[in-house]
């Protein structure tokens, strides 16, 4: 089995009896979370290599997309904070299953007829735009995914509902894969067209499974949002230790901290690309090391680290704050039944 990917049957191993409702449950979240990272990344290199013939492959192009990659998924997690903590769980479920049809008219992934990069000047602007109007919004949507799946699930019957970590490390499985799949198995088995319309299929195919998930959701509804941290047969719930929501110090702090190996490993990247060679996707090792890092922190094992809010919606897109916490243990409960578990997907920003 690859190392950080959740086993569906040890999700089920729990004092609750398994009921083929959970069973259910438990596999069509992960593997809704897991094709959701695994198009999320499959399509960052995908999205460069169409730009190549107007900019060619300098250590600015590389890094000007990789910026943009970052912002809109922090923008996508700002805005699944948003709805999980302001929507009712049903127009949750619809609101996200339209968005993501709406944005299929973006696709197939293709630049406008008859642009042109601009010469002479810095591309740099003229990059970002492009990618926006290439793969902003489907690349926007697939970036709230991992939040709202892990909310989706904690607000579930399920046994594990108040613990849905193990879709994080699916989709950081799904992440590092398409990483690797994409120089190694896509690229060179066919044109950049087809790449594009395979990739618009899959997206396609990746709304129905979400709407899957939103109709378990609403058939598998806890009648109380879980508490997130408690497992079944553990302490009385009086015994456990409570805390109130997180400030927006704190978070912003998180927040600022988050962007420091992502920093990091841009500086690495743009390092690599100019002083030791100049090889097209070649960013992509960096960032294979750097998704590899969360499958190692959250894998199932004798420590797990854990996010400690539980009511930051969503965790910051490069580089979560978290704690290492002993098996057994758990993040302290929110004194907020409402808010959102601290979920989020592994950045690869």
């Amino acid at each position: 089995m690859v190392p950080g990917m959740p086993d569906v049957l040890t999700a089920e191993k729990q004092t609750t009896p398994v009921t083929r409702g959970s069973r259910t449950l438990v596999v069509v979240f992960t593997a809704t979370s897991f094709m959701g990272a695994f198009l999320l990344f499959l399509v960052e290199p995908m999205a460069a290599k169409f730009l190549l013939p107007m900019l060619g492959g300098s250590p600015a192009v590389w890094n000007t997309a990789m910026v943009f990659f970052q912002a809109t998924l922090l923008a996508g997690y700002a805005a699944a904070h948003l709805m999980l903590t302001r929507l009712p769980v049903r127009r949750q479920a619809f609101l996200q299953v339209v968005l993501m049809a709406a944005a299929l008219l973006a696709l197939p992934i293709a630049l406008p007829h008859g642009w042109q990069a601009p010469t002479g000047d810095d591309p740099a602007l003229w990059t970002l735009v492009a990618l926006v109007v290439m793969v902003g919004a489907p690349f926007f949507m697939l970036s709230t995914v991992g939040p709202t799946l892990q909310r989706w699930f904690s607000r579930t019957t399920h046994p594990r509902a108040a613990d849905p970590y193990f879709l994080y490390a699916a989709g950081n499985v799904g992440s590092l894969l398409a990483l690797l799949a994409y120089p190694f198995v896509l690229e060179p088995a066919m044109p950049l067209s087809r790449q594009s319309s395979l990739w618009a299929w899959l997206y396609a195919s990746f709304i129905v499974a979400c709407g899957a998930c939103a109709a378990l959701l609403v058939r598998h509804r806890a009648s109380e949002p879980s508490t997130i941290g408690a497992t079944s047969g553990t302490a009385d719930v009086s015994e456990r230790p409570t805390a109130g929501p997180i400030g927006w110090r704190r978070g912003s702090l998180w927040v600022f901290l988050a962007f420091i190996p992502s920093a990091l490993m841009l500086g690495v990247t743009r390092y690599l690309s100019s002083d030791i060679a100049s090889v097209p996707l070649l960013w992509v090792v960096p960032l294979s090391l750097y998704l590899a890092t969360f499958i190692v922190a959250f894998r199932s094992g004798s420590s797990r680290c854990r996010l400690r809010s539980a009511s930051w919606g969503s965790s910051p897109p490069c580089g979560s704050s978290c704690r290492c916490s002993s098996r057994g243990s758990r993040p302290p409960r929110s004194s907020r039944t409402g808010d959102s578990p601290p979920i989020g997907r592994a950045s690869h920003c």
